[in-house]
């Protein structure tokens, strides 16, 4: 290859570098320019998720504390429940067993 043709080559390499430099630069410049609009948007749009995090998270505590007070409002009802159907039992149905059981004893007799 003759010097001619290798200075147009590397002239030609050079120029086709300088394109792909140019447009480097206008992408950089539009992703510099595109990350000020998010930046300008992000903590707007971040402030709002968060708050909306802890709105949640702050019901799932609430409905938590809900649950469990009722819990143990049912387990109270249930231990109420259990005493009265044992009181019943010691009141009418025990000494029905046992007037049952006079009953019998006074027909065998």
């Amino acid at each position: 290859m003759a010097q001619n043709s290798k200075d147009a080559y590397i002239e030609k390499i050079e120029a086709q570098m300088r394109e792909v430099d140019a447009q480097i630069a206008e992408l950089q410049a539009k992703a510099a320019q595109a990350a000020v609009k998010v930046r300008a948007v992000e903590p707007k749009e971040l402030k709002e998720l968060r708050d909306n995090r802890e709105k949640v998270k702050k019901q799932i505590r609430s409905l938590n504390k809900q649950r469990d007070e009722l819990d143990a409002q049912i387990d109270m009802i249930f231990a109420r429940t259990d005493q009265a159907v044992a009181e019943t039992k010691l009141k009418y149905l025990e000494p029905t067993e046992e007037l049952k059981a006079k009953r019998k004893k006074v027909q065998d007799e």
